[in-house]
Protein backbone atom coordinates (compact mmCIF):
# COMPACT_ATOMS: atom_id res chain seq x y z
CA UNK A 1 0.00 0.00 0.00
CA UNK A 2 2.78 2.59 1.03
CA UNK A 3 4.84 1.72 -2.34
CA UNK A 4 0.97 1.97 -4.72
CA UNK A 5 0.75 5.98 -2.74
CA UNK A 6 4.61 6.91 -3.21
CA UNK A 7 4.01 6.35 -6.71
CA UNK A 8 0.73 8.20 -7.22
CA UNK A 9 1.97 10.77 -5.31
CA UNK A 10 5.11 11.88 -7.73
CA UNK A 11 2.25 12.31 -10.93
CA UNK A 12 1.65 15.73 -8.98
CA UNK A 13 -2.66 17.02 -8.14
CA UNK A 14 -4.43 14.21 -10.75
CA UNK A 15 -3.85 11.42 -8.81
CA UNK A 16 -3.90 12.95 -5.71
CA UNK A 17 -7.63 13.14 -5.71
CA UNK A 18 -7.80 9.38 -6.68
CA UNK A 19 -5.44 8.74 -3.33
CA UNK A 20 -7.80 10.61 -1.47
CA UNK A 21 -10.92 9.23 -2.88
CA UNK A 22 -8.70 5.93 -1.81
CA UNK A 23 -7.98 6.90 1.37
CA UNK A 24 -11.61 7.52 2.52
CA UNK A 25 -12.70 4.03 1.35
CA UNK A 26 -9.85 2.97 3.08
CA UNK A 27 -11.35 4.92 6.49
CA UNK A 28 -14.41 3.61 5.87
CA UNK A 29 -14.34 0.13 5.11
CA UNK A 30 -11.68 0.04 8.27
CA UNK A 31 -14.55 2.15 10.44
CA UNK A 32 -17.45 -0.30 9.95
CA UNK A 33 -15.18 -3.51 10.26
CA UNK A 34 -14.42 -1.70 13.93
CA UNK A 35 -18.15 -1.12 14.04
CA UNK A 36 -18.93 -4.73 13.34
CA UNK A 37 -16.33 -6.52 15.70
CA UNK A 38 -17.65 -3.59 19.01
CA UNK A 39 -21.42 -4.67 17.96
CA UNK A 40 -20.74 -8.46 17.74
CA UNK A 41 -18.68 -7.97 21.59
CA UNK A 42 -21.67 -6.18 23.04
CA UNK A 43 -24.38 -8.94 21.64
CA UNK A 44 -21.87 -11.81 22.68
CA UNK A 45 -21.92 -9.85 26.32
CA UNK A 46 -25.44 -8.89 26.70
CA UNK A 47 -26.46 -12.93 25.32
CA UNK A 48 -24.15 -14.11 28.45
CA UNK A 49 -25.61 -12.08 31.28
CA UNK A 50 -28.53 -13.74 32.72
CA UNK A 51 -31.68 -12.19 32.86
CA UNK A 52 -31.68 -10.14 36.08
CA UNK A 53 -34.63 -7.62 36.40
CA UNK A 54 -34.52 -4.23 37.09
CA UNK A 55 -34.73 -2.92 40.05
CA UNK A 56 -34.32 0.67 39.38
CA UNK A 57 -37.49 1.16 38.06
CA UNK A 58 -39.27 -0.34 41.06
CA UNK A 59 -37.67 1.97 43.47
CA UNK A 60 -40.79 3.86 44.36
CA UNK A 61 -43.36 0.82 44.10
CA UNK A 62 -44.55 -0.72 47.17
CA UNK A 63 -44.07 -4.11 48.18
CA UNK A 64 -45.94 -6.78 49.37
CA UNK A 65 -49.62 -5.06 48.33
CA UNK A 66 -49.11 -2.59 51.23
CA UNK A 67 -51.01 0.20 51.15
CA UNK A 68 -49.17 2.28 53.81
CA UNK A 69 -45.74 1.04 52.98
CA UNK A 70 -44.68 0.24 56.68
CA UNK A 71 -45.70 -3.79 56.22
CA UNK A 72 -42.88 -6.27 57.16
CA UNK A 73 -40.98 -3.79 59.34
CA UNK A 74 -39.52 -1.76 56.42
Amino acid sequence: MAKMSSKMAKYGSGPSLFTGIVNIIIYIVVAYILYRVVMYIVNMRSSAMPNLPDYSSNKNKQKGGCSSGTCGGN
